[in-house]
């Protein structure tokens, strides 16, 4: 693992755009940096490593150049070039097996590096050779005769709902069919397909510890269960607490799961049980049971497509509660869709608010119908590197240590949040069969904004 540090300055966080002159470019498979730039600040530095790499990118809020950078050199190693880069301030590159490396950058500590750098929304979010399609009720269309004339696949289908995924030779392809679809009286909904971001992992964290959650799962029959969907990357079988797991399921091909490091899904999996063990107030057993379902297998994103059909999956195995522990700033009307009939019969969604920070909201979370989670500090206030606006609905704990394999891992995030929550109100429905208004209620008035 490699770790570079340097003693820090102050640099200036503005973000702005280069000039046509100025170059930064990643060989990702030399690894390699070539850079012409003049008079750029740490923020537009930032930004630019973060569109031009796959990597994840934290600093120090508030952490400022003394004067702007100018730097060229072509074709150095990365270490050597950040050390150009970054001068006299901190940094660390820490390489992960399987996920994108992260970089930090701070003044003093590598843990005051909390406010993450976002891509840039760009139109490449957009699936490029893809369409979402849904049938008119009553439609006596036929999707795969309509995916022949235009020369598509149908590579994905929601039939319950006549909602279709399909794939052309290219986004022109795409664009064309489009516009016949429009004009086409079978459909009744077209849209881009877009991709959502795997979440970050846990980092390992040497010498910590947690006491055991106080909770057994109580003996109930099938129909008495509470089950919490959680939709998310999946979730590996040697937990702790794997008696609360149901059965997997796989909507996105057969995943390396690997034995050393928690997948963000087996995270996710144990915020929740501590949120529903520190929720409940009657006795150790709960009739609450965790159903993973994997959208994103071996991916580096999944889809709003992928999202919608493990939503439609939960509900048609009966959850109550679906974690959505995931999402971007694509707004699907597709996706919104398939919430609100969830939410018509009865199934309460809670979804992470982001990572930014920004008010710019995050999909799925600014649904309406969604209970939408920032992160908190202990004093009740919104994380630094949280989002935040109209659109946020409560706050809860942004970091938990969980357990797996022997090892002990911090994952930090809204993501967390959210999973938190979904554990508090899997016990609200377990002990009181609590309606989903009534669930939302509850969790606002002890977790709104300016509860704490």
């Amino acid at each position: 693992m490699a770790l570079y540090l340097w003693t820090c300055i102050y640099l200036n966080c503005s973000i702005f755009s280069g000039t046509a002159a100025d170059s930064f470019e990643w060989s990702k498979a030399r690894n390699r940096l070539s850079v012409d730039i003049e008079d750029w600040h740490l923020g537009q530095l930032l930004q630019k490593i973060t569109d031009s790499t796959d990597w994840q990118v934290f600093v120090e809020p508030k952490t400022q150049f003394s004067r702007p950078l100018s730097a060229r050199f072509n074709e150095l190693p990365v270490g050597e070039g950040f050390r150009r880069l970054f001068g006299e301030i901190n940094f660390a590159l820490l390489p992960q097996r399987k996920e994108p490396p992260t970089l930090y950058v701070f003044r003093t500590s590598v843990d005051d590096a909390t406010q993450r750098v976002m891509p840039r929304k760009r139109d490449d979010d957009r699936i490029r050779n893809e369409l979402l399609v849904r049938l008119k009720d009553g439609s006596k269309g036929e999707i795969d005769e309509i995916a022949r004339l235009l020369g598509a696949k149908v590579t994905g289908r929601i039939d319950r709902l006549g909602i279709y995924r399909l794939l052309f030779g290219d986004d022109n392809a795409a664009q064309l069919a489009r516009d016949s679809l429009a004009n086409n009286g079978d459909i009744d909904l077209v849209e881009s397909n877009y991709s959502i971001p795997r979440p970050a992992q846990a980092e390992s964290v040497p010498f910590a510890s947690v006491p055991p959650l106080n909770i057994r799962p109580g003996s109930v029959p099938d129909s008495s269960r509470v089950i919490i969907a959680l939709i998310d990357t999946p979730v590996q079988g040697n937990v702790p607490y794997s008696e609360f797991l149901l059965p997997g399921i796989n909507l996105a091909g057969e995943a390396n799961l690997g034995t050393v490091v928690p997948t963000h899904g087996t995270s996710m999996f144990e915020i929740i049980m501590q949120g529903l063990a520190q929720s409940q107030q009657k006795n150790s057993e709960s009739p609450v049971r965790i159903l993973p379902i994997d959208v994103y297998g071996n991916s580096g994103s999944t889809s709003t497509f992928d999202v919608a059909n493990g939503i439609v999956t939960a509900v048609d195995h009966g959850a109550a509660i679906v974690n959505l522990s995931l999402g971007s700033t694509a707004n699907s009307t597709m996706l919104q869709n398939v919430i609100q009939q969830g939410d018509k019969n009865g199934v309460v969604f809670v979804a992470a608010a982001g990572n930014q920070p920004t008010s710019q909201p995050t999909f799925p979370a600014a649904v309406p119908e969604v209970i939408a989670v920032t992160a908190g500090t202990r004093t009740g206030e919104i994380a630094s590197w949280a989002n935040f606006g109209s659109f946020v609905d409560v706050i809860a704990p942004g970091g938990s240590v969980v357990h797996y394999s022997g090892g002990s891992f911090y994952i930090s995030g809204t993501s967390s949040s959210a999973a938190f929550i979904s554990g508090v109100a899997g016990d609200i429905i377990a002990n009181t069969r609590a309606t989903a208004p009534e669930v939302k209620s509850a969790i606002s008035a002890v977790f709104g904004i300016g509860k704490k």
